[in-house]
């Protein structure tokens, strides 16, 4: 985030205070909601209300809410505006319903993410971890947001065609919907992942061994067909290790890749078991984790097939939303900016970088991106370790919780606690061979026994019977000591480990020299950095010696030898380097700088 001068104040959008803005404006009809015409540009806002999300939800629910902005009025005054601002809620809320139902027509996913929130208490202790509860003014605001987005990245697109910053999201590859397919299948879902073959495949034909291969694949150095290379495809066909790609450049070698995620997102809202809603959520939890990662590019180093956005089915997308914590958001306002002063007939506008520069940046932006989503989920994680740090699973109900069984494994299951939003493992074979098994008290204990595996379910046989756990099944989980050492011990090592870097870096940093205000400020030293080398060696790399002038006062220069640059030349064997001389300001005509620039 941007310092809280700025993302709490001034760049957020407060009730009854103006604030500059970048706006997209659309002018819809009435009775189909179809973009009639749409605006870009500056604005001015004042919000006449500043919302929570629980608060809108009542106004839409019909409950009883209390609007801070009302307070002070009466009662027949604070009736008419607090129906005005509920018909303003439910009109945007029927327009975020189309903007959903359009893109769900282009098959846009519905997916499932794990978000918890831990609750402090004063002393900010952990009290509780709360999921976060999905509302449909989430769902609203999302889809405005999206919408902007895919109108900004139409705009400046339109505008740059070859130096725009738009955000893709490639289609995933089909291995990674394996375990999917197989849990889905255990409940009796079948969940279509849009296997089909490439364009310049063709349709599948046999090859010499009776498989098959592609129509289009390339033909060996014999002549023949890749034949030998046959492997099965989802669909009971056989595709070439060899095959050509297909028009989103996806290669088939591993496995069909989906070129269209209707079926899948099809499929997903018919695995609905409505005896537990949990079986589908679990579904789209795993869908997400099977998801290609979305990210940054500049437009001129993809081809347009490669715009698409998989998970939100649009064929352009960026991110424009959220410039307060997002440092892509800040560039597409630039190159809006520019889109904009370009439409107006702005003298010299251009994009803000260039070509190359914009895909280095966004390059940076991807890695610390996913460098964030881990820190996020390892930050996640942490808390749910302080919050069970110290609490006794033989006395505190809290450590145990219902789960559901999502996976299983050869020594025990994967379950989902939704109550916390923890994933983990449940073990039924400890490292010493014995299994767990229910005991004369109606608990879990470890017995001598044997684990069998099959492809939905696992079983664990001891003397005192077998028992069964399935996919789906709802168990109940509880929090474990860690084997060795207790969570309170693991905690105190990750704080030991970070107070030990803090003062490392405080160590480090008092053994610096000390810098004037000038250097503190732009942080540069005044001696020669690897900065300012290689900025020079960029300089003589580019330097015409035709086109520049030689130093005055000193012999011109020689074959093989540059001119001189920021004041000096190379030194050539047995000739010391003249000092150049100052000389008259750069011209624009001019190729290059002259010394002394």
């Amino acid at each position: 985030m941007l310092p809280a001068v700025l993302s709490a104040d001034l760049c957020s959008l407060l009730g009854g205070v103006d604030r500059y803005a970048m706006s997209v404006v659309w002018e819809l009809d009435a009775q189909t909601l179809a973009v009639v015409q749409v605006w870009y540009g500056r604005t001015l806002v004042r919000s006449s209300y500043q919302l929570h999300y629980e608060l809108a939800q009542a106004l839409l629910d019909g409950g009883p809410a209390e609007v801070p902005e009302l307070a002070g009025l009466g009662p027949e005054e604070k009736g008419a505006e607090l129906a005005r601002l509920t018909e303003a809620l439910q009109t945007l809320t029927r327009i975020a319903r189309n903007l959903r139902a359009q893109r769900d027509q282009g098959g846009a996913l519905e997916l499932e993410g794990v978000e918890v929130r831990a609750q402090l208490d004063e002393d900010r202790n952990i009290t509780a971890l709360i999921p976060r509860q999905p509302l449909e003014v989430h769902e609203t605001v999302a889809e405005c947001m999206i919408y902007a987005n895919h109108w900004v990245a139409r705009k400046i697109h339109a505008a740059f065609p070859q130096r725009a910053l738009l955000r893709r999201h490639p289609p995933p590859r089909r291995q990674f919907f394996g375990p999917l397919v197989d849990t889905a299948a255990a409940r009796g879902f079948t969940v279509d992942t849009g296997c089909v073959f490439a364009p310049r495949c063709g349709a599948s034909a046999p090859c010499g061994r009776g498989q098959y291969y592609s129509g289009g694949c390339a033909p060996c150095g014999r002549g023949q067909y890749y034949s030998g290379g046959c492997a099965p495809c989802g669909r009971g066909q056989y595709y070439s290790a060899g095959c050509a790609p297909c028009g989103r450049g996806q290669y088939y070698s591993a496995g069909c890749a989906p070129r269209t995620n209707k079926a899948l997102a099809a499929s997903l809202d018919r695995a609905v078991d409505p005896r537990d809603p949990l079986v589908n959520r679990l579904l789209r939890i795993m869908a997400t984790a099977a998801m290609s990662q979305a990210e940054y590019f500049s437009t001129g180093l993809q081809a347009q097939d490669h715009f698409y956005h998989y998970g939100l089915a649009l064929d352009r997308y960026t991110h424009f939303t959220s410039p307060i914590r997002r440092y892509a958001d800040v560039l597409v306002h630039r190159l809006l900016a520019a889109a904009i002063a370009l439409d107006r007939g702005g003298g010299g506008a251009g994009a803000p970088a260039s070509n190359r520069d914009l895909e280095e940046t966004a390059r940076h932006i991807n890695n610390k991106n996913r460098a964030a989503q881990r820190a996020q989920k390892a930050s996640t994680e942490l808390f749910q370790c302080l919050y069970f740090r110290d609490r006794d699973p033989q006395t505190d109900r809290r450590c145990v919780a219902d789960a559901v069984v999502y996976s299983i494994r050869d020594n025990g299951v994967l379950v989902f606690v939704p109550e916390y939003g923890v994933k983990g493992p449940v073990y039924l074979k400890n490292r010493e061979g014995q299994v767990a098994a229910v005991g004369a008290d109606g608990g879990c204990e470890w017995q001598s026994g044997a684990v069998l595996r099959h492809s939905d379910r696992i079983s664990t046989a001891t003397g005192g019977g077998t028992v069964t756990v399935r996919l789906f099944d709802h168990v109940t989980a509880e929090q474990p000591e860690p084997p060795g050492r207790s969570s309170s011990q693991l905690v105190r090592e990750v704080v030991r480990l970070a107070q030990e870097a803090q003062e490392e870096a405080q160590q480090e940093a008092a053994r610096r020299p000390r810098l004037s205000r000038e250097e503190r400020e732009f942080s540069q030293t005044k001696t020669p950095n690897l900065y300012s080398l290689l900025e020079e060696i960029r300089e003589l790399a580019l330097l015409d010696p035709e086109g520049v002038p030689p130093c005055r006062g000193s012999r011109p220069p020689t074959e093989g030898v540059p001119p001189c640059s920021r004041g000096s030349r190379p030194p050539t064997e047995g000739v010391p380097p003249p000092p150049c001389a100052p000389t008259a300001p750069f011209k624009a005509d001019q190729k290059s700088a002259p010394c002394g620039s």
